[in-house]
This record gives C-alpha cells, structure tokens and sequence, in this order.
C-alpha cells in the first residue's frame, strides 16, 4: 500500500478505501458510495478505483452483527463527515494570494503616489515616460519643445504605508492553515507576553483538529487489521508527525522561561528603587 497516494485520496475526496485484490494484494485506491446505506447512514457497498482498475466491494465497518469476508474492503475517512481537505486550503491559498497582492501593491504605491495630467496630444508621450519611471528605468526626451511643462500637473494620490499591518496579517492567516492542520504554531515573538490559558487554549484547538483527522484513519486501522486478521509487526498504523504531548511541555516550558525572565525584570526594578 501507499500511503502518500491515501493521504492524496483523502486529501482530494474526503475518503479512500483498503482492500486485498488477487493482481495487486493488499492496496489502497479511491473510492465512491456505491449501493444503500447502513442504519448508521454508512455505505453497505463501495466503487474502488483507479488508474486502469476499478472493483465493488462490501464495506467492512465493524459492527457485531456483520460477517466477516476478507473480500470486503475498509473506508477510511478524512474525517467524521468525509469533507475533503483541498477546498479549506484553496480559501486560505486566495486569502493569502488576496493579502500578498495588497502588500504589492501598497508598496509599489510608495514609488509612484502621484497621477499625472495632460492634454490628450500628449497622452501618448507621457505614457511611455511613466512606463519607464514606473520600471525605474532612466529616460531622456531628446525633443524638449514637444514638452512643455506648463501643461503637465500631478495630482498626489497619498498612498498610506500599510505593508506592514499586511503583514501580520498575512502571518495570522497561515497560521489559521496550520492551527487547521493540526500542527503547532504558538507565537511567541508578539509584542505582549504569552498566558498560560491564551497558549492552553491554542494547545486545545490545535489538538482537537488533530484529533478530527487522526481518529478516522486509526478507526480504518482497527478495522482493516480486525478483518485480515494482522497483528504484530503485520499489523497497519497511523502515526503523528509530533507527540502532542511534547508540544503542550514544550509549550508550558516557553511560558515558565518567559515568566522567569518577566520576574527578573521586577526583581532588578525593585533593587534599583
């Protein structure tokens, strides 16, 4: 089996599915409902498919009153609902796309505030010439009584310097993809000091998002080393990336560390009074 192409499926589809075939043996493929639905709304039957291969399959969900049938197959799900990850993360990608853009051109605006003016003999001239200040490349204007300045104004445009407001939001957003995800992104660089609840609070959503992805694909485990009857080092796991765990200590030992040096502020305060 490969799990790069599950994770894809999921990714993509919201739910994929485990099986044993004759040409292939065990392996994991798209899949889509096929057949009626169980009293818990699941499907009784599934289309497995790929590349150049396509088979229907009995659903193996675990329940007492099913048979076991190794020519069955398991459905994983992405999560509890079977939504797909992608269309979460092309919202976050146009957001970012939405607040890189802005940031471009605030600070493109930095250069060129101005707008010019002309009659409409000159428009085209003045065109080129700001395309060449615009590109910052030098110009000369070899003819200059086709210029005349009298009949040039501007008009300031005052573009306000914004990027780095965009900035931190454009870092706010990203790290909504990762808290998403499920994956650690507690910032400690900000300006004010963490809390112990701000940061558990992040811990906690963090980990339950986790959880929504984790849980299904350790179900899908269960059931498929339930149904082959895999145990030992044969047996078929899922596991994280980071100990969740680890990353709440971590976590607490950056509040202590930044406790500790608040408390050695106040300490050299007090001595200097």
């Amino acid at each position: 089996m490969n799990s790069e192409f599950l994770e894809k499926s999921l990714f993509t589809y919201g739910q994929a599915s485990l099986l044993n075939t004759e040409e292939y043996g065990y392996i994991n493929l798209n899949c889509s409902n096929s057949g009626d639905i169980n009293i818990y709304d699941l499907p009784t039957k599934i289309h497995c498919y790929s590349n150049m291969f396509n088979v229907e399959k009995l659903v193996y969900h675990g329940l007492k009153n099913e048979v076991l049938n190794k020519d069955m197959a398991i459905l994983v799900r992405n999560n509890k609902y079977n939504f797909p990850t992608s269309p979460t993360l092309e919202l976050y990608a146009y957001r970012l796309y939405q607040c890189q853009r802005a940031i471009d051109v605030n600070i493109n605006a930095q250069k060129t505030p101005v707008m010019v003016l002309c009659d409409e003999n000159s428009r085209l001239t003045m065109l080129n010439l700001y395309k060449k200040y615009d590109g910052n490349e030098p110009f000369i204007f070899a003819n200059k009584n086709n210029l005349k300045l009298e009949d040039i104004t501007s008009i300031k445009t005052d573009a306000p310097y914004v990027a780095d407001k965009l900035r931190v939001e454009l870092k706010e957003i990203f790290n909504e993809v990762l808290t998403f995800l499920g994956i650690n992104n507690i910032q400690t660089e900000k300006k004010e000091r963490l809390i112990t609840d701000e940061a558990n609070c992040n811990n906690e959503i963090i980990n339950l998002n986790l959880k929504s992805f984790l849980e299904p694909r350790q179900k899908a485990c269960e059931q498929f080393n339930e149904l082959y009857n895999l145990s030992g080092n044969n047996a078929i796991s899922v596991q994280v990336n980071s100990d969740l765990h680890n990353v709440i200590k971590e976590t607490m030992s950056t509040i202590t560390d930044l406790k500790k040096e608040l408390d050695d502020i106040d300490n050299e305060g007090e001595v200097k009074e």
